[in-house]
């Protein structure tokens, strides 16, 4: 049985605390720290716009 393989199966993204990717935090506390959720927002809006 492979019980880390069930573990990271059974968890979803809450669970995550902390990421770091190639030595940089982009998820602390449970908060992406690496994007600007709003102006990715903003821009996902406006691309929609102009393609549809």
């Amino acid at each position: 049985m492979d019980v880390t393989g069930a573990v990271v199966t059974c968890l979803g993204v809450p669970d995550v605390h902390t990421v770091i990717v190639d030595g940089t935090v982009v998820k602390r506390d449970g908060q992406l720290t690496a994007l600007d959720l709003r102006e990715l927002r903003h821009a996902t809006r406006r691309i929609l716009s102009v393609t549809s």
